[in-house]
Formats: C-alpha cells, structure tokens, sequence
C-alpha cells in the first residue's frame, strides 16, 4: 500500500498523510465449486436411495412370486399325493420336482422299517408331534396302544399285522367322556398332532371343530361330512390323518396342511363309465381251453379298450366278457370296515356239455397273499341285469378285488361257448369312510 502526504490548510507545518481505502477481496470461484461438489453428493445421495428402492423392490416381487409358486407347488403335492398313494399312506421319503421347484409331503411320521405281526417295537422317522407315553398311535387300519417312546421308536405290546416299511404313522387320541349325541365339546386325552380347525372321526361320525386346548376339542360340529350324529364311549378313539406339502421354489417355502380322512371317489352308474372297460370285439374261447383269443395284448383287436360313452341301458353296459378272465379292482379299505360291494350283471349262457364251473364269482384279496370268496353263480341260465349286494367285514387290509367268469367248459366240447357272454355294469364299493370307483386291470 503507498501512502502520500497532502498539505494541511488548518495547520501549514502539519501535512495529511492519506492512504488508499482497503477494499474485500472476493473470490467467486471458490463458493461456485463448493456449490457444485454439495449438489453432485446430494444427487448421488438421491441416486443411491433410488437405485435401492428398485433393487428392493424388484427383491419384494420376486420373493412374493416365488412365494406364489411355492404355494402353487405345495398344492400340487397335496394334488399329486391323493392320486398316487392310496388312504393312509401318504408319505413321500423325498422331494418331487414341479415346475420350478419341488415338494415334498410328509405324514406325521413313517416307518423306517417294515413290521412284522408279534413284533414289540416299532421304528420310524420321528415320534415329534405325538403325546408323551403311554398313547395310541395308527399304521394302516391297526390301532397300537404305545407305552414307551424314543425319538425314532415306539414300545408296544405286539403288532397284530404286517405293515411295509414306509407306511404312514398317526396319533390317536381317546375319549374321556361321551359328548352324547348333541355335545360340541369333546374331552380327549391329548388333542398333540391334531390340526384344528379341522375334522375328526369317532366310529362312523365326523365332527369339524373349530377350537382346543390341551385335553379337548371345542366347538364341534356334530353330524359333519352328512354323518350321523351318535354317542361315543369312554375310550373310543378319535382320529385325524394330517398330512403337511411343502413346496419350495428358489428360497420361498409354503406349507400346506390338511386332513384326509376318507376315501374319494364317486359311485359308477348306468350312463357314466369313465372308470369301467369292455372287451372290443366279441373272443371266443375254445371249449377244452387248449388255446384262447381271449383279449391278449398281442392282438389289439381282441384287447381291453376304454369305455367312455355316455348312454344308457344294455347297448351301453360297462363290462361283457366271453371266455375266461380274471379281472383284478384294486382298491385299499381299512380293516375291520364294513364294506358292500354292489354288482349288476346280466348273463348269457348255454352250457350244453357235462361238468360244471363257476361262471361267475367274487374274490377278496387280502394283504399278504390271502383270499376269500364273497359270492358266486354257478347256475346255467340267461338272466336280465340283476342286482347283488355283498356287505362284509375286512380281516385284513384289502389289496383288491378280482372278479372272475369262468364260462368255458372244463369237461369237453360243447360248441356253444360263444354263446356263454356276461355283462357287469353299476360297479360300486361303500365303505364308511365314504364311496369309490373300482377301476379295471388286466390280471393274468
């Protein structure tokens, strides 16, 4: 800074020194890039959070749709299961793939081992989920009283029945009081492994509850699934088969747990055969059954085909068989169930030969290779359709039902074998646990 001297006009010998204003120095550039560095860390703050929200958004939908599947899956385990196993096993030991993913459907539990009649110990999956010892437990139709547990077994006193290894394992619980005819409460022993809301049976009614506590099932609904209400003694078991589908897909898990306790199915009737077969064309069988044409697989033209045409009466009946065949229904019913079989057939037969055979005859298959004969018709006549209902008590768990015609004759030539035809039609089966069609099979 240079500063000068001016005259002083009050004071001659004095002099003003003067001296330049200072003025502020502003430099504009510096707050320009502070300004430009503050707004490109918001923007990039603003970036961030934005790219976020997508990214988890995208996150939401894909975890919501693969949840969606997974459920869909699960679903279709439950679907898959009921058509491919049959009442109560339905247990599957590994994951089946569908779709984009997989399921897997569980029982309760399972048996590890296959169990012989006599034997006293009982090895499965897992006993979580049953009531502390002592306690009842069920595997096909056998009710089992255990009175010991470990984490994969069960003590009982002795099995009565065999059951393959993989059958499914279920809780039993017992009544502690007779609800009566009316009563909504049911006071059990242990409702542990029941699901609830949800139905059980006791004898021949079900009941839908809609709550529970430890020792008992509330507000019950009595006379369920068009049941018949009735009363129900001290002890008698109650029962619920459960079973859970899972289906996954990527990292989504969806559970679905239900109840299936009765059989499905519809009864077969005059006008409705998706389930019954015929004969194609008309086979004759030779009399002294040294050879036969009777529907073999090699010959298409004589070989068993699908009936599915919706008519009525005798132009449309389900079965007709000339010949010798052996025809087995499979078709699993709990033991010790009252069941009634219904067969309408019609005959034509003219056995003019010595001997006699048995046209006609129904015959129970019995686990392990058993058998017994409910009916039979031996008698040498044409008849209308006729109607025959069998009702009897299962020993044993049934693994099907075989329908025989023997209309050769076993003595000689006779020539009118080809006039020795049988219809069935109106194939049904009842049991308790509810109606269901009887489905054809070639057996030889």
């Amino acid at each position: 800074m240079i500063c000068k001297i001016s005259p002083n006009p009050s004071f001659p010998k004095r002099g003003i020194m003067e001296c330049p204003k200072k003025h502020a120095i502003a430099n504009q550039k510096g707050v320009s890039i502070v300004a430009v560095i503050a707004t490109m860390l918001i923007l990039s703050v603003m970036g961030v959070t934005l790219i976020s929200l997508v990214t988890t958004g995208s996150d939401i939908s894909i975890n919501q749709l693969q949840s969606e599947k997974a459920f869909n899956v699960a679903e279709g385990g439950k679907e898959y299961i009921l058509a491919n196993r049959t009442f109560p096993n339905y247990s599957l030991t590994s994951a089946t793939n569908l779709g984009a993913g997989n399921f897997t459907v569980a029982t309760p539990t399972y048996l590890t081992g296959a169990v012989a009649a006599g034997n006293t110990t009982i090895n499965v999956n897992s006993t979580s989920g049953f009531a502390a010892a002592p306690g009842r437990l069920v595997i096909d139709s056998e009710v089992m009283t255990y009175t010991a547990m470990t984490a994969n077994t069960f003590t009982i006193a002795a099995a009565t029945a065999d059951h393959f290894n993989g059958n499914a394992v279920y809780p039993v619980t017992t009544l502690t009081a007779d609800p009566g005819v009316a009563g909504t409460t049911l006071n059990v022993g242990s409702t542990t492994g029941f699901i609830v809301p949800g139905s059980v049976k006791i004898d021949n009614e079900y009941l839908y509850c809609t709550g529970s506590t430890a020792v008992a099932f509330i507000g019950c609904q009595r006379g369920y699934r068009a049941s018949t209400p009735a009363a129900h003694g001290i002890g008698s078991n109650v029962f619920q088969y459960v079973i859970t589908s899972t289906g996954i897909v990527g990292n989504a898990q969806r559970v679905v747990r239900f109840s299936a306790d009765r059989i499905g199915g519809e009864t077969v009737t005059d006008g409705d055969f998706p389930n019954l077969s015929k004969w194609n064309t008309e086979v004759i069988t030779k009399s002294d059954g040294s050879s036969s044409l009777d529907g073999s697989i090699g010959n298409p033209a004589n070989s068993l085909i699908s009936q599915t045409t919706t008519c009525t009466g005798a132009a449309c009946r389900g079965l007709w068989f000339q010949g010798y065949r052996e025809q087995t229904l499979t078709f699993p019913i709990p033991s010790g169930a009252n069941v009634t079989l219904r067969l309408d057939y019609s005959k034509s037969v003219n056995k003019t030969g010595g001997g006699s055979a048995t046209d006609m005859s129904v015959v129970i298959l019995y686990q392990g290779g058993g058998t017994a004969t409910i009916w039979s018709d031996t008698v040498e006549n044409t008849t209308a359709f006729t109607s025959i209902t069998q009702t009897f008590v299962s020993a044993n768990i049934i693994t099907g039902i075989r329908l025989v015609y023997n209309l050769k004759n076993p003595s000689g030539p006779t020539g009118n074998d080809s006039q020795r035809k049988v219809w069935f039609d109106n194939v049904s089966l009842t049991s308790p646990g509810g109606p269901g069609c009887l489905t054809w099979q070639e057996s030889y």
